[in-house]
């Protein structure tokens, strides 16, 4: 339709995302900003280059034991 003009105004009118990065570690995908913004609640001031690592690791295992449980316990509904 004409003189409507381009923009994307509506409900999935964007551009398709075709082209995004597959992280092979999808724990690796949480950057240091959340990982600050965790730290800053909790009421950390400064941290060290090493703790972003050190909290993807415990977070893994959280995650893991977070899905692991809500698995066993839907099975035994």
């Amino acid at each position: 339709v004409t003189g409507r003009g381009k923009g994307a105004n509506g409900r999935g009118a964007g551009d398709a995302k075709r082209h995004r990065y597959i992280f092979k570690n999808n724990i690796e995908g949480i950057s240091r900003a959340p990982i600050r913004k965790l730290a800053r609640r909790a009421g950390v001031i400064r941290m060290s280059v090493l703790v972003h690592n050190e909290t993807r690791a415990v977070l893994n295992v959280f995650v893991r034991n977070l899905v692991h449980d809500a698995v066993v316990y839907t099975c035994k509904l």
